[in-house]
C-alpha cells in the first residue's frame, strides 16, 4: 500500500515537472515572438525617423 502511494506520488511529480517544462517552453516561445515584434517595431520607427 505504502509502495503504491509512493509510486503514485512519483508519477504525479513527473506529470507536474512535464507540465511546467511545457509551460516554460511556450512562455519562452511567446517571449521570443514578443521580442521579435518589439525589435521590428523599433526598427521601423527608427527608419521612419530617419
Amino acid at each position: 500500500m505504502n509502495f503504491h502511494l509512493r509510486k503514485q506520488k512519483r508519477l504525479h511529480m513527473k506529470f507536474i515537472s512535464n507540465y511546467f517544462h511545457k509551460l516554460m517552453i511556450s512562455f519562452a516561445q511567446c517571449n521570443a515572438d514578443m521580442m521579435a515584434l518589439f525589435y521590428s517595431n523599433i526598427e521601423t520607427l527608427c527608419l521612419k525617423g530617419v
